[in-house]
Formats: structure tokens, sequence, C-alpha cells
């Protein structure tokens, strides 16, 4: 008899855990869909800065440079430890290690610079990162042909400029994560979520470079 009351109380929990498993399960996809749409409607609403248009001769010029230079900055970079450089202050810490088919440029400053930059380079990069506003950009990627399965012509290379979003005189939204970004050589229209739950639009700044907005919604991810 106690063996059958054991039995039908297990079989309860069982069965109120599948319920509650399925009405959780129903309402985070309800949540999760709500935090999709807000992201949306969230893009829909965004405006590309007028600012960075103005800049379009300069960023043609600046990706002259990665184009002539960008394989010999990799080449610096081929090393098989990584090498520490803690810039808190400037938003970098940690370890970087460049062994990967892309190179990141985290920072602009000095200590970076030194540590990454072929020396004969530096003043140039520097030349050209002066012609915009301090901070606005924030960190460049260049990969050289073939290294981004993204890139419009296999080859050449691709660069992407990440922006300081609260330069441009935007609304930065409250609903969801957002960046700006200038892109050569790379294809970025995503009219809907990809599997990282990314959403863009972009506007044509010069024949070879996009300027593209993203946005992906909160959702613990």
């Amino acid at each position: 008899m106690m063996k059958k009351i054991i039995i039908s109380a297990l079989a309860g929990l069982i069965l109120l855990a599948v319920f509650f498993i399925l009405r959780m399960s129903n309402f985070l996809s309800i949540d999760h869909e709500d935090e999709l749409e807000k992201t949306r409607k969230a893009l829909n609403q965004q405006s590309f800065s007028n600012l960075i248009f103005e800049y379009a001769p300069q960023f043609e010029e600046f990706t002259g440079f990665w184009m002539r230079n960008g394989d010999k900055v990799m080449f610096y970079n081929r090393h098989s430890d990584g090498r520490e450089i803690r810039l808190t202050k400037h938003g970098f810490f940690g370890n970087y290690t460049n062994d990967r088919p892309c190179f990141g440029l985290f920072s602009f400053h000095s200590s970076f610079l030194e540590s990454y930059i072929p020396p004969d380079l530096r003043d140039s990069l520097l030349f050209y990162y002066s012609k915009f506003s301090e901070g606005l950009i924030e960190s460049i990627k260049f990969c050289p042909p073939n290294a981004d399965p993204n890139n419009s012509l296999k080859n050449k290379g691709t660069v992407q400029y990440k922006l300081n979003s609260e330069m441009l005189n935007v609304d930065i939204p409250s609903t969801c994560y957002s960046a700006h970004a200038v892109v050569f050589n790379a294809r970025t229209s995503k009219s809907e979520f990809d599997e990282s739950y990314i959403i863009s639009k972009d506007s044509l700044l010069t024949p070879e470079h996009r300027y593209v907005i993203s946005f992906w919604p909160y959702l613990g991810i």
C-alpha cells in the first residue's frame, strides 16, 4: 500500500514538474519574442549620423593605409606566446595573442601601439587616425584576403572600424545593445536576426565602404 502511495506521489511530482517546465518555456518564448520586437523597432528608429558621412574621404585614406600595410602589421605580430598589456584606463585589459587570421587594434594608446605596430608605421597610423575626432574610432579589425568569410571580394582584405556611439549625436537605445561601424569589403545587410541575434542596416558611405548600425536584444546570451 505504502509503495503505491509513494509511486503515486512521485508521478504527481513528475507531472507537476513537466507542467512547470512547459509554462516557463512558454513564458520565456513570449519574453524572447518581445525582446526581438523591441530590437526591431529600435533599429528602425535609429538614424545614421551625418558626422560619419562627412568623414568619408578620411575613411578611404585610412583603409588605404591598411591595404598597403596590414600584412606587415600581422607579420609583426606572429608570435606563439601572448604579450601582456594592461590599459584599464583606455578600455583594454588582459593578454593579447595575435596568432589568429585577423588583427585587432583595440587602443590607440602609445603603449599599445609600441607593442603591436611596427616602429616605421606608427607615425603614419597616427597621422591617419588624427584626421578624425579623437575617440571617434574605438577599434579596428583588419583581415587579409580570404581570411574573413564575410568579405565581398575574396582577393581583397577587409577593414572594420568600430565607432564611439556617444560621439555620433544619435539616440542610444535603452531596450537593446547597439553598435555603429564602418566596414570595407564586407557583406553587412541583415534585415532579420542571424544566429547571434544581431540585426543590422547599412548605408553606402563610399563605393567600397558601408556605414553599418547593428542592434541585438537583451537575451542573456
